[in-house]
């Protein structure tokens, strides 16, 4: 049985003011959720809910490797492919202060007068999407505009590195 699902991406996906109010990641918790329903639905459809295996290629790979390493992904999933992508790529992950940085100026450039996340958040949600999709065109870069968030102080994701041998 082969099952494919669609997640948020851009500013949808990984919008993030760094902090608990935008704290980011949607696209990588809508797959969470769909391999969620995976593991309830996938019987119904003549699979094993035992296994399971993911696969992604470039981002998808990458997105394949975070789960691996997610708490939130654990038992989610046996078997992971990665094709041409990895958490260790370059461009999978954003230093911090970057996607703050693109989401103040999207707030901006859309006419939000923030100064806060919660300003920031409330005036966003204001807007239609179709304008929050032209304000994120312009920030078109040669990969990807808004990445991944990988705060190692929290669970929110992606909790502390793990011994992988143990």
């Amino acid at each position: 049985v082969f099952i494919s699902f669609n997640y948020r991406l851009g500013l949808f996906g990984f919008i993030s003011t760094e902090d608990d109010v935008i704290p980011g990641n949607y696209g990588m918790k809508d797959q969470v959720m769909a391999l969620r329903w995976v593991q309830e639905n996938i019987a119904k459809f003549g699979g094993d809910p035992g296994q399971v295996t993911v696969f992604g290629e470039s981002a998808g790979g990458v997105s394949t490797g975070y789960h691996l390493l997610s708490p939130m992904s654990k038992g989610l999933f046996h078997k992971a492919i990665l094709q041409s992508g990895s958490p260790l790529c370059t461009w999978a992950v954003a230093p911090p202060g970057l996607i703050r940085k693109r989401t103040e100026a999207v707030a901006t450039l859309s006419g939000c007068q923030a100064d806060t996340s919660s300003e920031i958040l409330d005036c966003l949600q204001k807007l239609p999407a179709t304008n929050l999709v032209k304000t994120q065109c312009k920030f078109f870069v040669s990969y990807i505009t808004f990445l991944k968030i990988i705060r190692f102080r929290t669970l929110k994701f992606l909790g502390h590195m793990i011994d992988i041998n143990k």
